[in-house]
Parts: C-alpha cells; structure tokens; sequence
C-alpha cells in the first residue's frame, strides 16, 4: 500500500513527528539518491511480518510524507515501485 498525505503552508513539527517514528536526518527511507527524513518499522499483522516506511519531502511550500507498507516477504517486489514514486514526487513530476 501506498500512501501521500500533503501539508501545505510549513508543517510545524513534522520533521520532529517523523524522528518521534524513529526516523533520522538524512536517511532516505530506502530511496536510493534521496536525503530527507524518513523513517521504517516493521509489526506482525494477523501473524503476517509487514514494514512500514515513510519518507518526508519537501517542495516549496508544501510537504508530504510518503509511505509504503507492505508484507516483509512482498518489499522486493515493491521496493523499486516505491523508490521511483517518491523520486518522482521530489521532483515534482507526480500528478497532484
């Protein structure tokens, strides 16, 4: 599953949000090629083990927090799915 919330205008505290998640400056949330705050974790869901990650962008005035939540077993497939989404959304090229 992936996920976009946007905040427009200086999202106070969100980068400090983000580090609460156990996220750390200039990590990348698995995205090669992208500094940024970010953050991932793994949980048992029905007996299933599924990661959770989330990236923070900022563009201009607005910010948004990127994330992928998928079952550990199924990240490979999807990896490269969420890289390239959250490459396009830094620069600017995804669809609002």
């Amino acid at each position: 599953m992936l996920r976009a919330l946007r905040w427009t205008g200086a999202g106070p505290g969100l980068g400090e949000d983000v580090r609460a998640c156990g996220g750390s400056e200039g990590t990348s949330g698995g995205v090669p090629g992208l500094g940024g705050r970010a953050y991932a974790g793994r949980f048992t869901r029905l007996g299933v083990a599924v990661e959770a990650r989330g990236v923070l962008v900022t563009r201009g005035a607005e910010s948004l927090l990127l994330e992928l939540e998928a079952p550990v077993a199924k990240l490979p497939i999807v990896e490269e799915l969420y890289a390239s989404w959250v490459r396009e959304v830094a620069r600017g090229r995804a669809e609002r």
